[in-house]
C-alpha cells in the first residue's frame, strides 16, 4: 500500500548516530565527509516524506492539529509550506481554529493563516524578535517594546488637529487608532503610519463625492473595533483560565508539601504560619511566608524527586520558622505585661494633681525594676486584672527632701504570678526614684531658664528650680523638630507657640518622636509606643527637653508687661498673672498716646499681649505697655465672654499616655460620657477621673476693642 510504504520510508531511527571519534595520525578524505554530511541531511529530513502522502490523508492528519502546530508545520519545509498556503487547505485551518473555544472568528480583511500568526506566533512583526505576548487587537500587530521606541512602524495622534482640520478628524474616525502602544513618551493613541498613507491615497484618488467612501470606512473602523474588543475578552478569559489552573497547581503542591512537614513534625509551625497570613503583626519582616516561598508557590505539581531535592531548604525554613514562632510568643506575653505596667502607672498617678512632671509610660517600662517583673520568664503566669482591688499608694516626701534620697535603691519582691498589683506595689515603693527623676528633669529645663539664678528668696536647689519654673516671665518656645504643631490645634492659625507653666511640661513634642527610618523593629508594632492618632507617622519616646529653648523675647515681653502693672517679674508666678487677668493697650500701636477716656483702643490680656508682641512687632524690647483700669477691664472682659470662649478643657485621666490622650480633650459633659462608655465611671470625681488639660494654654479670650478711662495710677 502506498501509505505504508510512505510511512515505512520515514521511519525514523530511535537512537541519535554514534559520536565521533578522533583518530590520530589518520587524515579524513572527502568521502568521510560526504558520508557524514549524507548522514546528517537524512537526520533533519524527518517529514521529508510526509508530504507525499495522499491529500486526504494529509488534510484529515493536519485537520486534528491546533492552529499554533499547523503554523508550525507550514514553517518546518518548503513542500509543507506549498501544501498548507494553497487555496485548497484553507479547510485545514478552519478546522484548527474551530478547536480554540471562545475564539473571535478570523476577520474578514484577513487570511486564515495570517490571522493564526497573529493570534498563536509570539514573536514581533517588524524585528521577528521572540517571546512578544503583548497584541494590539485594533491594529492587529505584535511589537516588542524595542521596535515600539525606534521604529517608524506606528505614528502617534499628536499631529492631527480633530477640531479644527476636517481632513484630519476624518483620519481620525476612519483610520484605526489604538492605545495599547505608547511611542516617544506620547500617552495618547496612534495608528500603522502606512495604513494612515494609504488612506490619504485612497481617499484622494476617490473622484466627487467622498462620504460613501468615507462612512464605508468609518462602518470598518468601528467593526474592527468591535472585533478586538472580543479579541480583549477572549485574551482576558484565557489568561484567567490559566491563572485558575496554575492556582489549583499551587493549591494542591502547597496542600502535598504541608502534609509531608506534618508528617516531620512541624505542625505548630505551619499553624503559626497560617496565624501570620491572617494578621498584620509579624515578628520580623524578613521572615518568609509559606506562600512566598519559591519551592512552595511554583506552578507544577509536587512530584517525590522534586520533594527529596527542596526537602532540606523546606527543613531550614522550618526551623527558622520555630526560632520565630518562640520569639513572636515572648513578645506577646512582653507587650501583655508591658500593657499591664503602663495601666497600673495610670492608674497610680491619678492620687497626683495633673500638672506635675510625673514619667510616663514610656519611662517607667524603661527602669530596672519594672523591667525586671517584664523580663521574667514566659513560665510565670500574667493576668490581667487583680482578684481584689488594690490600694494605691501616694508618693510619700516633697521635693526638698530628694537632695537626702538620692543614695537609696528601690527594689521590689514579685510573687509567682504577674498581675496590675505586683506593679503598683513596685511604683509604691518607688517613691524616692520618681521624685529623683522630676527633680532631675525640672533641672534640665532650669539650665535654659535665666530667672533660676535671679530668685530672691533662698531654698533647695530643686525648689528654686520649680520656682523659676512657675514665673511669668519663664516662657519657653519649641522648635517642633518632630513636625507636629500643624495638627495641634492651638497653635494652628499663626499661633506663635509661647509656652507657661505648667504647658511645657507636658507640650507634645517632650513625649513624642517622628519615626524615623533606623528605629527599633519591634516600636512601630507596640500599641504602648504609638502616638495619637493627630500625629501620623509619630511614635511616643522617653520625656526629653531636646525641643524646648527658653524664649528671652517672649520673657522680656512678660517683663514689659509686669512693669506696666508695677509688679516683680522675679516673684508673679502665671497663676497669679491668670487668677489677676490684668488688660493693656499697646503703646507702640498708640505711638506712645495712652489712654484718655476718648479715643478706642485694642485691649489685650496677658497672654494675647505676648502673642501681639511676638506676631506684630516680631519680639521688640522697646515695646511698652499700659494697664487699664478695673472698671474698663470689666467692660472688656464682659464684651470677651459675650462672643464666647472655648469650653473644650478637659481631658481623661484613664486615656493617659494611650492612643486617646489627645481625642478626649471635650466639655465636662462630653468627658462625662466618654468616662461612662469607656471606662464605666458613672460619678467621675474632678482632678482625679478627669482634669482641665495641661498639654495647652487656658481658653484664649478675645481681643475686643473698647476706649478705655484715663489710668491714674499703675495697678
Amino acid at each position: 500500500m502506498p501509505g505504508s510504504s510512505a510511512a515505512q520510508g520515514n521511519e525514523l531511527p530511535e537512537s541519535s548516530p554514534p559520536c565521533k571519534k578522533l583518530k590520530i595520525g589518520v587524515k579524513s578524505t572527502d568521502s568521510d565527509s560526504n558520508v557524514r554530511r549524507s548522514k546528517s541531511t537524512k537526520t533533519r529530513s524527518k517529514l521529508s516524506m510526509l508530504p507525499s502522502l495522499p491529500l486526504d490523508i494529509l488534510f484529515e492528519i493536519f485537520g486534528h492539529l491546533s492552529p499554533s502546530d499547523v503554523l508550525n508545520m507550514a514553517r518546518a519545509t518548503k513542500d509543507l509550506r506549498r501544501v498548507l498556503m494553497h487555496r485548497s487547505a484553507v479547510s485545514i485551518w478552519k478546522a484548527s481554529l474551530r478547536q480554540i473555544s471562545g475564539l473571535p472568528e478570523c476577520p474578514q480583511e484577513m487570511s486564515e493563516p495570517a490571522w493564526v500568526n497573529l493570534v498563536f506566533s509570539t514573536h514581533c512583526h517588524n524585528c521577528f524578535a521572540h517571546r512578544v505576548q503583548k497584541v494590539d487587537w485594533i491594529l492587529r500587530i505584535r511589537l516588542c517594546k524595542q521596535c515600539i521606541k525606534t521604529s517608524k512602524i506606528l505614528r502617534s495622534d499628536e499631529h492631527l488637529d480633530s477640531q479644527a482640520n476636517k481632513l484630519d478628524k476624518i483620519i481620525a474616525q476612519c483610520v484605526p487608532f489604538s492605545s495599547t502602544f505608547h511611542i516617544r513618551g506620547h500617552r495618547g493613541k496612534c495608528c500603522l503610519a502606512k495604513q494612515e498613507r494609504a488612506f490619504r491615497k485612497e481617499l484622494q484618488s476617490v473622484d466627487g463625492d467622498k462620504s460613501e467612501f468615507v462612512r464605508i470606512r468609518k462602518r470598518s473602523t468601528e467593526a474592527r473595533e468591535a472585533h478586538a474588543a472580543k479579541c480583549e475578552a477572549w485574551t482576558a478569559s484565557l489568561n484567567q483560565d490559566r491563572w485558575d489552573e496554575l492556582e489549583e497547581i499551587r493549591d494542591r503542591r502547597r496542600a502535598d508539601i504541608v502534609d509531608k512537614l506534618e508528617d516531620l513534625g512541624f505542625v505548630e509551625e505551619l499553624e503559626y504560619l497560617e496565624d501570620l497570613e491572617l494578621s498584620l503583626d509579624r515578628v520580623a519582616p524578613a521572615l518568609i511566608l509559606l506562600d512566598d516561598h519559591p519551592d512552595v508557590k511554583l506552578g507544577k505539581p509536587l512530584t517525590e524527586r522534586s520533594w527529596k531535592n527542596m526537602e532540606p531548604r523546606l527543613v531550614e525554613y522550618m526551623q527558622q520558622v520555630k526560632a520565630h514562632r518562640v520569639a513572636a510568643e515572648r513578645l506577646r506575653v512582653v507587650r501583655q505585661r508591658e500593657k499591664i505596667a503602663v495601666s497600673s502607672w495610670v492608674q497610680f498617678r491619678l492620687a497626683y494633681s495633673a500638672e506635675r512632671l510625673l514619667p510616663s509610660g514610656t519611662d517607667i517600662l524603661s527602669w530596672g525594676t519594672v523591667k525586671a517583673i517584664i523580663d521574667l520568664p514566659s513560665s510565670v503566669q500574667t493576668v490581667l486584672h487583680d482578684p481584689e482591688p488594690v490600694e494605691t499608694g501616694v508618693i510619700a516626701g516633697t521635693l526638698d527632701e530628694v537632695e537626702s534620697d538620692k543614695g537609696r535603691t528601690e527594689t521590689a519582691s514579685v510573687s509567682t504570678t504577674i498581675s496590675p498589683a505586683s506593679f503598683t506595689s513596685v511604683f509604691s515603693s518607688m517613691s524616692g526614684l520618681i521624685m529623683r527623676w522630676e527633680a532631675k528633669k525640672l533641672h534640665e529645663l532650669c539650665r535654659f531658664n535665666t530667672l533660676s539664678a535671679e530668685i530672691p528668696f533662698s531654698c533647695s536647689p530643686t525648689s528654686r528650680d520649680l520656682g523659676a519654673l512657675r514665673l511669668a516671665a519663664c516662657v519657653f518656645t519649641c522648635e517642633d523638630e518632630s513636625k507636629i504643631h500643624p495638627w495641634i490645634e492651638h497653635y494652628q492659625n499663626g499661633v506663635y507657640p509661647a509656652m507657661y507653666y505648667p504647658e511645657f511640661l507636658h507640650h507634645p513634642c517632650t513625649t513624642v518622636a517622628r519615626r524615623e527610618r533606623g528605629d527599633d523593629k519591634d516600636a512601630p508594632f507596640n500599641p504602648l509606643f504609638e502616638a495619637s492618632k493627630d500625629f501620623h507617622y509619630h511614635r511616643r519616646k522617653e520625656w526629653s527637653t531636646h525641643s524646648l529653648f527658653f524664649d528671652e523675647k517672649a520673657s522680656r515681653a512678660v517683663k514689659r508687661l509686669l512693669e506696666a502693672c508695677g509688679l516683680d517679674y522675679r516673684i508673679v508666678t502665671v497663676e497669679e498673672m491668670d487668677s489677676a487677668d490684668p488688660l493693656f493697650i499697646c503703646l507702640k500701636c498708640s505711638y506712645g498716646a495712652k489712654c484718655d477716656g476718648q479715643r478706642p483702643r485694642k485691649v489685650f490680656s496677658w497672654r494675647n499681649a505676648v502673642q501681639h508682641c511676638m506676631r506684630v512687632h516680631w519680639g521688640d524690647g522697646s515695646v511698652t505697655w499700659e494697664s487699664i483700669t478695673e472698671e474698663s477691664a470689666d467692660l472688656a472682659r464682659a464684651l470677651s465672654a459675650a462672643r464666647g470662649i472655648d469650653s473644650n478643657i478637659w481631658q481623661c485621666a484613664h486615656c493617659r499616655y494611650s492612643s486617646r490622650d489627645r481625642d478626649v480633650v471635650k466639655t465636662e459633659e462630653l468627658v462625662h460620657n466618654h468616662l461612662d462608655v469607656y471606662h464605666s465611671i458613672l460619678d467621675p470625681v474632678k482632678e482625679r477621673d478627669y482634669y482641665e488639660a495641661v498639654d495647652r494654654p487656658p481658653p484664649r479670650t478675645v481681643t475686643v476693642q473698647i476706649t478705655p478711662k484715663t489710668v491714674d495710677s499703675a495697678c
